[in-house]
């Protein structure tokens, strides 16, 4: 069997159609039907912008209403649910195709929903704010926020202390 030059290319066509063509037209309609079904308050509570939250801060989230923003996109607001009235506001945004980042490392943006918090300043101010309130539970924060927490009053001595010097009346065996 003789193999052309025409053989040839079509074989090349074909195995770069299969490989790369048909890979690329099965993810993009698997995007349109992700886009279709559109954002969820779900994979909000569940993305990292919300997620990193409980473990960090001790932060919990409800839903509290849902719009849109300038752009038309979707906006989950939540507030945090054990009385530190923290907001968080969500933006659901959609890419079409993987965003890539070199800036140290190289890093990956998959395509479909992006959850993205919306308001780092406010919720900020707001949990700083329930840190130096009276509601302030002592539950432990991160280094960054340790020093807006009250401070515990220090013990004063015992009226029958005024030496301020211990004394050494235990007895040793």
């Amino acid at each position: 069997m003789k193999v052309t030059y025409r053989k040839a290319l079509a074989v090349f066509i074909g195995l770069v159609l299969l490989l790369f063509v048909v890979p690329s037209l099965i993810n993009l309609m698997r995007l349109a039907k992700e886009y279709q079904e559109g954002p969820s308050v779900q994979a909000a509570l569940d993305s990292n912008s919300v997620g990193y939250d409980r473990p960090l801060y001790g932060l919990t989230y409800k839903l509290e209403y849902e719009d849109k923003d300038a752009e038309g996109n979707t906006q989950y607001h939540f507030i945090s649910t054990r009385g530190e009235n923290v907001p968080k506001v969500i933006v659901c945004k959609f890419l079409w195709f993987d965003e890539w980042s070199f800036v140290m490392l190289p890093s990956c943006t998959p395509a479909g929903w992006q959850y993205i918090e919306n308001n780092e300043n406010e919720w900020e101010k707001a949990y700083i704010k329930w840190i130096k309130s009276p509601n302030y539970d002592g539950r432990k924060l991160p280094p960054e926020y340790q020093k807006y927490a009250p401070k515990k009053p220090q013990e004063e001595p015992s009226s029958n202390d005024t030496s301020g010097v211990p004394s050494n009346n235990s007895v040793s065996s």
